[in-house]
């Protein structure tokens, strides 16, 4: 089977494409400062007040 068509390295491409898109987005509407990544750990402390370093990672 060619790699192009196994789910693994499609889930990867999609992935990749969506966080690209939304780095993007983010600094066309000023955000510079901030990826997908850094949101992820954001929204995380935000939804679960008093989180400790280890269960937020």
């Amino acid at each position: 089977m060619k790699m192009e068509y196994q789910v693994g390295f499609l889930l990867s491409r999609a992935t990749w494409a969506m966080n690209n898109a939304v780095n993007r987005m983010m600094r066309e509407n000023g955000h510079n400062d901030i990826s997908v990544a850094y949101f992820a750990v954001l929204q995380a402390l935000w939804e679960s007040y008093g989180l400790s370093i280890t269960d937020l990672g």
